[in-house]
């Protein structure tokens, strides 16, 4: 009864979290050289953690503004003006953690494509947001342009 949840064969898994580590378990180097969860235990704990921030910090308010200005269309509302507070100090840590390097964990990495959804929405209206951080704006400059996300829209456009 839970959505998303993948069905791969007679394994089912849950949450959409946990599908994307299952699908990186199962298919990482299998089709392409991509590396979305290292090999090395430090550098697979930094994405971890990079995914647990995403979960517990980035996500809660920016999937109040997804919600609030484009499903219920009041871009106006308090629970608006305080997420992007939220995410205004979210994305001030950020910029800090992102000097000198060109992805969270230093490599693009499953910590990154955690980000693009909302962000990719969210920037539709608030690029001033990303734009005034130059580590913010060049990181996500970078996912946005990479040709899987393009793709990934692409798709969702044809639908």
């Amino acid at each position: 009864g839970k959505i998303p949840v993948l069905h791969d064969g007679d394994y089912k898994i849950a949450e959409s979290r946990a599908i994307c580590r299952y699908l990186v378990s199962k298919y990482q180097g299998k089709y392409n050289n991509t590396i979305l969860i290292p090999n090395d235990i430090h550098e697979a704990g930094l994405v971890e953690e990079f995914i647990s921030y995403e979960a517990f910090y980035y996500e809660p308010p920016a999937s109040k503004i997804v919600y609030y200005e484009l499903v219920l269309r009041t871009p106006e509302s308090e629970i608006i003006k305080q997420a992007l507070k939220d995410i205004n100090k979210i994305l001030d840590v950020f910029d800090k953690l992102l000097e000198g390097k060109e992805y969270l964990n230093g490599e693009f990495s499953l910590a990154d494509l955690f980000y693009c959804p909302c962000t990719h929405f969210i920037y539709s209206t608030h690029a001033d947001l990303w734009d005034k951080r130059p580590n913010v704006k060049k990181w996500w400059d970078r996912l946005r342009n990479r040709d899987a996300w393009k793709m990934s829209l692409e798709k969702k456009n044809k639908l």
